[in-house]
């Protein structure tokens, strides 16, 4: 006769155990990312938001690998443009310039 203590008893509970504590953390994980994902578009619909800190890494992926041109970015924004279009990048003052330095062409916004 299986008592309490009988090696099958206590697999299905460890099992189960582990089931509920993977379920558990899976839950938590997806409940913080959908705060994290609300508090970002808070941030970011409350106002246009500076991404200064990346307009370095956004001009050397425009300009050319062989240096034949570069682009300069004067601002870069994050901005809130309604539910047709929710996240806008937009960049101000920005400038193309040829190898010899020169401006080829300028945009104020884009």
């Amino acid at each position: 006769m299986p008592g309490l203590f009988d090696k099958r008893n206590i697999l299905a509970a460890v099992s189960h155990r582990w089931v509920r504590y993977i379920l558990g953390a899976a839950l938590g994980i997806a409940f913080a990312l959908l705060i994290a994902f609300n508090a970002l578009l808070l941030w970011v619909a409350t106002g246009p938001r500076s991404l200064a800190r990346f307009t370095p890494y956004i001009e050397e992926s425009l300009s050319s690998a062989s240096r034949n041109y570069a682009v300069k970015i004067g601002e870069t924004w994050l901005t809130w443009s309604g539910w047709r279009h929710p996240l806008d990048l937009q960049l101000r003052n920005v400038t193309v310039l040829t190898k010899q330095g020169q401006v080829f062409s300028s945009f104020p916004e884009i």
